[in-house]
Parts: structure tokens; C-alpha cells; sequence
């Protein structure tokens, strides 16, 4: 193979890595969208800020489609959330987000169409609410200063649930989330957040990487490592990770009550037409 062939399959080995473990608040996976990607990230968030008055929430789980994990049998890329009263503004949002091309992140706050000002693979949105003690008390914790105490700045896209070394977006929220929902004076760190997970039986999502894929990405990606997982995951080619699919499966868990409203633009449509259809009565909250 010559040196030319060799580099342009270096690269599209790094594209393919880049594309397919985008899992979590990935600034390099999720672009700037286009001037028609503007126009449909900017009616998504009218849709969902439409939802959020009709829902007459204060608070709320947002959740968008950054990048396709279909291959992993998820659905949302990247979850945060969103305050009504935020002292910056009606409904402004609060999520993690890794610094392109480093291996660090930092905690962002936006308004509701900046969130979803990005390249989307599908303009699909998701509305979590709880119910309403349950919003208080997200709000609190998200808004206070635990939730900045409970962020690492060492950013792993695939970092494992239940270590203390790296942190994706999603994890930040599943950790404060725990704060929120834990007896007063039981999270004090990371470490604490992650008994009480598991103690309460959070179940992370398992996805595959094959030998090729973590070749690629611990050579070429700085915001994917391994080095925080198992011995046994590296043997089967399996890691445990913090998805959105997980974190909604454990806040349904604790709070029955919880609403989840699936919405998209165009051609996304019909395909939240189901999940819509199983929202409960908004009598419940």
C-alpha cells in the first residue's frame, strides 16, 4: 500500500470512529447545520417550546438526534435540560459539552434554539417531564452548586458508568439527576452519585466496538478512551456507557409519573408519531 493509500485510510477510519461513537454531547460529531438545517432546528425548537408552555412545566428534560446510534439500538445523542425561570433568559437550557478535538469538556448554558442550533441527524425532539415535586427538585440540583461540583472536566464519550475518572454529557446528568432524587445529605461526590445509581439499579447501555474502531479511536480520538473500563469489556468488544435511552429508563423507574413527549419536523414526523401516542394524561402531573 502506498504512503497516499495508507493516509486516506487512516482518515476514513477516524471519519467512520468519529461518526459512529458520537454518543454524547460531541461538539466535532455535531456541526454547525446549514442554512435548511437552521430553518428545521429552529421550528424543532419552536415545537418544543410550544410543548413545554402547553405542558406548563418549569422544568424539563430535553433530549436531541446529534448523530445516528441506530446501529446501536439508541435513539437520542444527547440529553440536557431546561429551566423556565433561568436568570438568563424564559427556558434556557444547561448540558455538558466536549471541547472539539480535546479530551475535556465544559458546562454550557443556552437558550432553546441555540441546543438545537446544530447539524441534527434527525430533527426529533424529545420533552422529558417529571412530575411536579419531582421538577423542583431537578431544578434545584441542576441549578444550585452540586451540579457543577459533580462535573469532571476529563471528557470520555464512552466512559464507564461507574468510575470517577472520565464523565460524557449524558453521565453529568444521570449523576446530578441522582442528587436530586437521593435522600438529603447522601450525594457528596461522584463516587457517592455512583453507589446510589447502582444501588437503586441503574442499568447503563452496552454497545460494541469492534478491534478496528478502538484501534482508530485510541490513536486518533482524545475524547475516546478506554482506559476506564474493564479488562472483560476490552476482551468482548462491549462497553457499559451512560446513553439517553438509560438515563430516561432510570428516571421512569423513580418517577412513575414522568411524560415523554417525542416531537420532529418533516420527514421525522411519522416517525414520532409513536412514542407521542403513549404519552400519558397530562392530568398526571
Amino acid at each position: 500500500m502506498g504512503a497516499f493509500s495508507l493516509v486516506r485510510g487512516v482518515l476514513v477510519l477516524c471519519l467512520a470512529i468519529a461518526g459512529s461513537l458520537a454518543l454524547a454531547g460531541q461538539t466535532c460529531g455535531e456541526k454547525p447545520p446549514t442554512v435548511e438545517g437552521s430553518a428545521k432546528s429552529a421550528s424543532l425548537s419552536a415545537q418544543v417550546l410550544d410543548e413545554l408552555e402547553r405542558q406548563q412545566l418549569s422544568f424539563a428534560l430535553i433530549a436531541r438526534v446529534g448523530v445516528d446510534l441506530s446501529e446501536f439500538g439508541l435513539h437520542y445523542s444527547h440529553v440536557g435540560v431546561a429551566w423556565r425561570d433561568h436568570p438568563k433568559g424564559q427556558w434556557y437550557t444547561f448540558h455538558l459539552l466536549n471541547r472539539c478535538g480535546t479530551g475535556q469538556s465544559e458546562l454550557v448554558e443556552q437558550s432553546l434554539a441555540d441546543f438545537f442550533n446544530v447539524e441534527l441527524h434527525s430533527y426529533r425532539a424529545l420533552v422529558a417531564a417529571p412530575t411536579f415535586p419531582t421538577q423542583l427538585k431537578l431544578q434545584r440540583a441542576f441549578f444550585g452548586p452540586q451540579a457543577r461540583q459533580l462535573h469532571e472536566i476529563e471528557y470520555n464519550m464512552i466512559s464507564h458508568p461507574f468510575s470517577t475518572k472520565f464523565q460524557n454529557s449524558n453521565q453529568w446528568v444521570l449523576e446530578v439527576m441522582a442528587s436530586a432524587l437521593a435522600p438529603a445529605g447522601t450525594i457528596s461526590s461522584r463516587q457517592t452519585a455512583q453507589d446510589w445509581l447502582r444501588d437503586k439499579g441503574y442499568t447503563p447501555s452496552v454497545i460494541p466496538i469492534s478491534l478496528p474502531r478502538r484501534a482508530g479511536a485510541r490513536l486518533f480520538s482524545p475524547h475516546v478512551r478506554f482506559s476506564d473500563h474493564s479488562s472483560e469489556e476490552f476482551s468482548a468488544g462491549r462497553y457499559a456507557v451512560v446513553s439517553v435511552d438509560s438515563v430516561l429508563a432510570f428516571l421512569r423507574n423513580q418517577n412513575p409519573g414522568l411524560r415523554e413527549i417525542d416531537l420532529a419536523v418533516g420527514a421525522n414526523a411519522a416517525a414520532a408519531a409513536p412514542m407521542a401516542a403513549t404519552e400519558p394524561a397530562a392530568g398526571k402531573n
